[in-house]
């Protein structure tokens, strides 16, 4: 697979990463950074791909999700592939402008995560049982594009990774603001009610002069499950009670290329539906972080009560 890279906050960690990749490489790339050490031609912009279709089968788009529509409308110009990780665009009717676009492909990075594979893995094998309590908690650092603080950039894979898991939608949600205090410029805490009981319980900070971090518990009716990313070691209690190892990046992206191989190929089908049902949740959420109110699901959209 011939790759062409746009806009990657950080193109030579993907490239490292493709190696672990077989038949993987990125022979294009269009970017502002100056990275001197990217073995691959560099293009001033989106138009200068079309001249070059033949060198090239999948695009893989990063960027601001806020700016990312435009970019998605003149590369489905282009009729190949296009990956771009959740959140794709800036909001739900942003989403449903590209409803046509059948070549998008959604990667989810977070929820590819070893760490959070392996608790998905054994849930929906049956061995932690149903579902019933889950808490994320997630450490992100400042940067100045935090302002103002965005449910969408902070906390959107999170929301992401509770809806996979109890495999629906929150039917209940509420949001609570973090006061900013020492370290933490913004946060928020959010409570997700779902169908027969479960509920999970996420924490979002964006804290200054902090080392990135996301640690995740989940609890089900027959065992129970705590993972993170600061050690590469995940602890498993259930009827096999382990400490599980894991190599971090090489099985990551294994995960997102061979999710992006299996749609491109038809395997799966495109999710447009599961996206834009990601995009109410969060909408939600921030109306429920604006106005202080519980959202409840009303059948075809939420509601403040």
């Amino acid at each position: 697979m011939r790759i062409a890279l746009i806009e990657s906050r950080d193109p030579g960690e993907l490239m490292d990463a493709m190696r672990y990749l077989d038949d993987c490489q990125c022979p294009l790339w269009i970017g502002s950074q100056d990275d001197r050490e990217i073995d691959a031609s560099r293009l001033n912009g989106i138009a200068e791909l079309a001249d070059q279709k033949s060198a090239f089968d999948v695009v893989w788009l990063e960027g601001d999700p806020e700016k990312r529509i435009d970019h998605l409308q003149q590369l489905a110009q282009l009729e190949k592939p296009i990956v771009v990780p959740f959140p794709p665009v800036a909001s739900l009717g942003e989403w449903e402008q590209l409803q046509s676009v059948d070549q998008i492909v959604v990667s989810f990075p977070y929820r590819a995560q070893p760490y959070l594979q392996s608790i998905g893995d054994r849930l929906h094998s049956g061995e932690l049982g149903k579902p019933g309590l889950l808490r994320i908690h997630h450490w992100t650092e400042w940067r100045a594009e935090h302002e103002p603080f965005s449910v969408l950039h902070e906390l959107g894979a999170q929301i992401d990774a509770a809806c996979w898991l109890f495999g629906d939608r929150p039917q209940t949600l509420y949001a609570v603001n973090v006061p900013a205090e020492g370290r933490v410029k913004f946060g928020l805490q959010l409570h997700l009610g779902f169908a027969d009981g479960g509920m999970a319980l996420l924490d979002g900070l964006v804290m200054d002069q902090v080392q990135p971090y996301s640690m995740i518990t989940l609890i089900g009716s027959t065992g129970a499950a705590y993972a993170d990313d600061h050690h590469n070691m995940n602890l498993m209690l259930a009827d096999r009670t382990e400490a599980i190892r894991v190599e971090q990046q090489q099985e990551c992206w294994r995960r997102i290329w061979q999710d992006v191989v299996d749609q491109t190929e038809g395997t799966h089908l495109r999710e447009f539906d599961k996206v834009a049902d990601l995009y109410r949740v969060m909408d939600a959420v921030e109306r429920s972080y604006r106005e202080q109110k519980v959202a409840e699901w009303q059948g075809d959209h939420y509601e403040l009560v």
